[in-house]
């Protein structure tokens, strides 16, 4: 083993550093081939990078702060020029929930269509001053807007629309809100003012009214020559403990009055037919609305509801066939004169009786928003006043029910013509006289109509099992019975129908429904011309 000396050892050291300097300077100094070079050229590029975004983001950060503020401004801006908008619009916007609260959005208008400032939290029904019926109604349509389980354009057609508030007629239409999963979260609202729409509508049906009774002035005349005569009836019956005929003579009096367009008689029997009771008050506001129509257009129509208390001579079908029996023995030119003039009297056509129906059938359509076709055959029949009188007047509820509840929403004819159809036949025979209202429409449900029946009790479940169809479909005409929901001017009281029968069975006559669902009604009434003058007749055949 050789031994080193101290300097040798040192200078072998000093060696052995500087080769590995070299190697170090060597590796750095490699360029584009050295590993160290590489990465730290990569790490000062990424510096460079990482400071030119930096400066990027910093002016990104004040453009978009610029940006921001102008836009905040300018949503600020739209968001003043809205609400001046929506504060100053006539038309009103609220939004409902389930339970019909208004929310706390709404516009300043609703407070002058409603005439209170006090709207948020509050139920809609109230505002609208309904009663705990029509509430009922009401959110029991809102109940199904929200079920969403039929179409909205269904569910929001069957709730109503038009509303009477204090001195205003509102139009209140309402719009699904929907939640981001699809769904129903509210309602929108829009309230209308239709006031000033309402009363130009009101004057142009006048108008229209004038003109039709000018055209029939002899079937007007017989209208208010019989309502005087029903409510002198009406009168007589107050002592007689007879409230459901009383009804059926006021509700006969209403319906032949909107066949002439007195609106506002209409409208006063209707309110009075709401109440508990009818008094000798009550027939005499309907007689006063009656004569009050004839004063304020006595100018066009010449005709005053006095003249109807003296000018009128009532004789019974008694008489007249006595009258009839005692001519057949004169002979010749007198008795024929008086045989003839019999038959005159007593006979005329059966549109003086009914007045303009049509007229009646197209604005009931017209409200109710339903394209009918509706058509009369045999109108100038010659008919027994004295027999199809009573008959003939309620002919008008049996069109009214075929278009209110026999014709179905224009959307609801799926495979049908969207028109309706709706007919009244006239027509008469050797042995006796043949009315028919038919429709084209939804058909009466047997068995909704007689669940009915039995939440009415009108019929027990056992009475049900003994009847035969036309027993069940004959239940229309059972007093009190109604399928509609919601009374209205227009029907709801189970009041018409049975007028109908009454005045059916009156004459000796018979009524018969033939239905099919989804295919139509049609309701037959046969009055036998034998009981019109008997006496005359078995002598004729």
């Amino acid at each position: 083993m050789i031994k080193l000396t101290d300097k040798e050892r040192a200078d072998a050291a000093e060696k052995t550093v500087a080769i590995l300097m070299d190697k170090v300077i060597e590796l750095y100094n490699d360029g584009a081939q050295s590993t160290i070079h590489r990465q730290l050229e990569k790490s000062r590029q990424r510096d460079e990078e990482n400071k030119r975004k930096r400066e990027l983001m910093e002016v990104r950060n004040q453009e978009l702060q610029k940006y921001s503020e102008t836009l905040e401004n300018e949503v600020n801006r739209r968001t003043d020029e809205m609400k001046t908008i929506l504060n100053n619009v006539t038309f009103g916007f609220l939004t409902v929930d389930r339970s019909l609260n208004i929310r706390t959005e709404y516009t300043h208008s609703c407070e002058s269509l409603f005439g209170t400032n006090e709207i948020a939290g509050r139920k809609l029904t109230e505002l609208l001053a309904l009663n705990e019926r029509g509430s009922k109604h009401y959110e029991l349509g809102v109940d199904q807007i929200f079920e969403d389980i039929m179409p909205e354009f269904v569910t929001l057609h069957q709730i109503p629309s038009k509303f009477y508030v204090k001195d205003k007629v509102l139009r209140v239409e309402g719009s699904v809100v929907r939640g981001k999963s699809g769904e129903v979260s509210a309602i929108l609202y829009t309230i209308s003012d239709h006031t000033s729409l309402e009363q130009a509508q009101n004057e142009a049906n006048l108008n229209r009214a004038l003109i039709e009774i000018l055209r029939q002035k002899d079937s007007f005349q017989f209208f208010l020559e019989d309502a005087k005569k029903q409510l002198t009836q009406a009168r007589q019956l107050l002592s007689k403990n007879s409230a459901p005929i009383l009804r059926r003579i006021i509700h006969t009096i209403k319906g032949n009055s909107a066949s002439y367009g007195l609106t506002n008689v209409v409208n006063l029997i209707h309110q009075i037919e709401d109440g508990s009771s009818l008094t000798n008050k009550e027939l005499d506001i309907i007689q006063n609305a009656i004569d009050k129509f004839l004063q304020d257009n006595y100018e066009i129509l010449g005709i005053s509801f006095d003249q109807f208390s003296a000018e009128t001579v009532e004789v019974g079908s008694d008489k007249i066939s006595d009258l009839r029996s005692m001519a057949e023995a004169v002979e010749g030119p007198t008795g024929e004169r008086i045989r003839s003039w019999a038959q005159e009297v007593t006979q005329k056509p059966a549109s003086v009786i009914i007045g303009p129906i049509e007229c009646f059938a197209s604005r009931l359509a017209d409200r109710l928003d339903k394209k009918i076709a509706f058509s009369i055959t045999g109108e100038n029949t010659l008919v027994d006043m004295d027999t199809t009188r009573g008959v003939l007047q309620t002919l008008i509820h049996l069109v009214r029910n075929a278009i209110d509840h026999g014709i179905e929403n224009p959307n609801e004819r799926a495979g049908k013509n969207s028109q309706a159809r709706v007919s009244l036949r006239l027509m008469r025979t050797d042995h006796e006289y043949v009315f028919e209202v038919e429709d084209d429409g939804r058909g009466i449900d047997i068995n909704l109509l007689t669940q009915k029946a039995i939440e009415k009790n009108l019929i027990t479940k056992e009475e049900l099992k003994q009847m035969s169809d036309d027993e069940k479909f004959s239940l229309i005409f059972r007093d009190g019975f109604s399928s509609a929901e919601e009374t209205t001017d227009i029907s709801g009281r189970g009041v018409g129908m049975s007028a109908v029968k009454s005045e059916v069975q009156k004459a000796g006559g018979e009524l018969h429904i033939d239905s099919h669902l989804k295919k139509g009604t049609l309701i037959t009434i046969n009055i036998p011309i034998y009981n019109s003058a008997r006496s005359f007749l078995k002598k004729s055949a």
